[in-house]
Order: C-alpha cells, then structure tokens, then sequence
C-alpha cells in the first residue's frame, strides 16, 4: 500500500464528513475500514476537518505552513496529525464559489497544492452514506489522475471527474439483460432473484394423458383465475408500497426525534461547570431561589413594575455571585439564541453597556465620597488635636 496523502477535507455536513473521512482513512494499526473505496493504490488521511467558510480562511494557511491551527479543537474530526503539510484541499458541494475565492485569497501567499471541488454538472446520490462512497471514489481518482500528470504540487482549483464504473456497469446489464421477470411478492423496483413466480404453472407431478387439438378458435380473453390472480398481485404490491412508506416516514420521525433528543441533552450537559471548578448546582439553585423570594417580598406592597423586576434582578445578581461558572455558560446559551434576532441582540448589547458604564460611574463617585468624607474627617481629627493642645 502507498504511503497515505495528508488532505484537508471542507464540508457542510458532519455526517456525510465522516462517512468520506472513514472511506479516505487507509487500514492503521491492524484496522480494516469498511468503506475503503481503494482501488488503484492511493490512500489519503484526513489530518483536518473544515465546517465553515470562515474556519477555512482562518485555519487552512496555518495548516499550509506546516505550523498546525491556530486553536487547537479536540471534536475535530481530522487525525489532527500535523507533522507533515497537507497535500491538498477538498472541497464539498456546499462551498460556493465566494466561498472557495475568499479562502484562496486567505491562503495567497501559502497555497501550493491542488484544491478539488466537486463538479455539479455531473449526477450524484443523494445525502447520506452512498453520497460519501461517491465522493470517496472521485476524490480518488482525481488525486490519482493529477499524480500521474505531476500536478500534485500545483496550486489551482481541479473539478473532481464522475467515476463512471457504475454507470457503465449498469449500462452493460441493461443491454445483456433487457427483461426480467416481474414476481408478485415485491414491487417491479425491488431486487429480482433467480426463482419461479409463484403464479406460474407448475411441473405435472404425474402423467396425463394427451389432450387431442381442439378445432375450436382460441379466445385470448383471461381466465377467471388469470383475474384472480392479477387482482391479488396488484393489492399485494399496493400493499407493499403503502408499508414501505409508512416506514419510511416513522424512520424519519424516529430519526428527527433522536436528533432533537441528542441536541438538548448535550446542550443541558454543557450548562454544568466542570467538576475541577468545585461549584455545585443544587445548594447554589437553592440560594438563588431563596433570593429571588426575598426580592418578591420586599416589593410585595410596591408596583407592578418593581414586584415584576426586583425578583428577577436580585435572582440573577445572587446566581452570578453564587453560581458564576454556571451562570456564565447560561448568559452565553441566551447569546446565541438572541444572536438570530438581530434587534434584541443589539438593544441587549446597548443595555449592558449601559448598565456597565452606570456601574462605573457609581464606583468611581463612591471613590470620590469616601475620598471627600476621608478628608473631613481627617480634618476634623486635627482640629480637635490642636485644640486639645492648646488646653494644655
């Protein structure tokens, strides 16, 4: 097997990612990868993942120079081995060409090996892991075809070539095997098998006697029984097809839920401080309740303004005071929500700063009473000692 080719993958999609990382990826340390697509002797190592525009431009230059990325990600998906400089760059559908222009522009004075994007022109699977095998065998095949052309260490942006076995294998059969028997038990999509329809007639077990021509025309009208049977093999495949596509929904229900199911349990996780931190979330929720009860009662008698606000405010100052870790990790989940809606975000933005600037204000005029009552009373202490020395 060749030595494996350091690449830097940019996609979209972390599932479609690691479908096409793992079909990349040679065999290592005695593991076989299934989705090895391997078959003209080239392997490549994904040693980074890219998910974003602005990730590319930011960390693929760092990576071109052999220094590695600039922040270190262990979620990365990549080997994040980067003691050799990646040999090429490939890009996903989902890069546009802005896309692909800003992160070269990034990379100016850096890049010197070839960058693939796919070519659109061309069919390909839908999303999932069929998609991945595809890309996998046209990544191939194009690092291959620009190896033997030596434009391996060439700097330019190649479209990834249709690997056209499958189709051409599927052409061939097409043309050796025009017709194929339709069964009743599946659906005319659905895989045939070398096996006798179960509405042909059978084999005679014994003997009969031979039946003399009759003289009468044939009729080419069915038979009760032809009917019959067209009748049950047409319920049975409307059947099937009705089942299949409850199914299929229900898997995609499945599926969704899960993935929402996933999504909030590892967003309630990141909440929690880290157990080095030595914060605890129970005694401190419950200090942080009792504060926002004690802001509630002070303000029982006053206006609907202040019993609406007092409460929360003395709640969420006790929680910063009490719980910070927790609270910080909380304030930054809120961000990102109020991130989608630009007009919050930025009157949430304005009252923070706001409410900064007040609080400086309020220390820096603290500063200066204690300083002003400091020196009345200093002041006034050498009055009293002059006086206290003129009496003697």
């Amino acid at each position: 097997m060749s030595v494996p080719i350091p690449v830097i993958v940019c996609g979209r999609a972390a599932q479609v990612a690691r479908s096409v990382i793992a079909g990349l990826q040679p065999e290592y340390e005695g593991t076989s990868n299934k989705l090895n697509l391997n078959t003209d002797g080239l392997t490549a190592v994904v040693v980074h993942m890219i998910l974003s525009p602005t990730a590319g431009g930011s960390e693929i230059p760092s990576l071109l120079r052999g220094d590695g990325p600039p922040v270190e990600d262990a979620k990365n998906l990549g080997t994040k081995n980067y003691s050799k400089t990646p040999a090429a760059v490939l890009l996903g559908a989902g890069y546009q060409d802005a896309d692909i222009a800003a992160m070269r522009d990034a990379c100016k004075n850096e890049s010197r090996v070839p960058w693939l994007r796919p070519d659109l022109s061309k069919p390909s699977p839908p999303l999932g892991p069929e998609y991945g095998k595809a890309i996998v065998q046209r990544v191939k095949s194009r690092l291959e075809e620009l190896r033997r052309d030596g434009k391996i260490n060439a700097d330019g942006v190649f479209k990834r070539a249709v690997i056209p076995t499958i189709a051409t294998a599927g052409a061939l059969t097409a043309f050796l095997y025009p017709h194929t028997t339709v069964h009743a038990e599946a659906p005319p999509d659905a895989p045939q098998f070398s096996r006798k329809p179960i509405y042909d007639d059978l084999s005679p077990i014994r003997s009969k006697p031979e039946l003399k021509p009759s003289t009468e025309p044939s009729t080419s009208s069915p038979t009760p029984t032809d009917r019959l049977a067209s009748q049950i093999r047409r319920a049975r495949l409307t059947i099937h097809d009705y089942t299949s596509a409850g199914e299929t929904r229900f898997n995609n229900f499945m599926s969704t839920l899960l993935t929402q199911e996933r999504s909030f349990t590892s967003t309630i996780a990141s909440l929690a401080p880290p157990p080095e931190s030595q914060e605890r979330i129970m005694p401190g929720a419950l200090y942080v309740l009792v504060a926002a009860m004690s802001g509630s009662i002070v303000t029982r008698n006053r206006n609907i303004m202040l019993r609406a606000t007092v409460p929360f405010a003395v709640g969420v100052g006790a929680a910063w005071i009490v719980l910070p870790i927790t609270t910080r990790n909380v304030a930054d989940l809120v961000w990102k929500y109020e991130e989608k809606v630009p007009l919050i975000a930025e009157n949430h933005w304005r009252i923070r700063g706001a409410t900064i600037q007040g609080w400086k204000e309020i220390k820096e005029r603290g500063n200066r009473v204690r300083g002003w009552s400091d020196e009345i009373v200093r002041e006034g202490r050498e009055a009293v000692e002059g006086w206290v020395r003129k009496g003697r």
